[in-house]
């Protein structure tokens, strides 16, 4: 991604999710190798752990924000289907060790919907301004022609007249009537 950067001053989408895909893979395998191979779960939740949880709050830099909810979803499923069954399969799970992962699965869970709540009012943040900024638009200048309509005009000259008055210089305007201009 960086080398694409630096080359084409763009990054683009599909090398996003590739790069994001292989870099989840990277995190849930080595979970699942600590899972396996860890000696207690304070090690395993703590470690590797961490890394799934950050995942969980990049997909939504990645993803729309209900994409991004599938896949922290998925990330967060594939931990819990695989370290749970592992982990009292094992005997890694104790009183203390239960409660770890307990308190981790919780977080990471809160993690997730905060994140997509997040996303989501992102979303809805930039959609209400490219809204807003078509509708100024809309309001300044003449559909047909895309020239400032009077109202823009209007408000073009108080704020020069206002400069000019701060800063105390001269201020000339020259106004055109064309009549019967179609």
């Amino acid at each position: 991604m960086v080398w694409q950067m630096t080359r084409a001053n763009v990054l683009s989408r599909r090398n996003e999710v590739i790069a994001y895909t292989i870099i989840s893979l990277d995190v849930v395998l080595e979970f699942l190798f600590n899972v396996l191979t860890g000696t207690d779960a304070t090690e395993i939740f703590l470690s590797a752990g961490l890394w799934l949880v950050v995942m969980y709050v990049f997909a939504f830099f990645v993803f729309a924000p209900r994409q991004g909810l599938y896949v922290s979803l998925v990330l967060f499923g594939t931990s819990l289907l695989f370290s749970i069954p592992v982990a009292l399969f094992r005997g890694l799970v104790g009183p203390l060790e239960l409660y770890i992962i307990m308190k981790y699965y919780c977080a990471s869970f809160f993690v997730v919907l905060f994140g997509y709540a997040a996303a989501s009012w992102r979303q809805s943040y930039e959609w209400a301004r490219a809204e807003a900024v078509a509708a100024e638009r809309l309001a300044f200048t003449d559909e047909l022609t895309q020239v400032y309509n009077r109202r823009a005009i209007w408000n073009l000259l108080e704020k020069e007249a206002t400069r000019a008055e701060r800063y105390t210089r001269d201020l000339s305007v020259i106004l055109f009537d064309l009549d019967d201009f179609k």
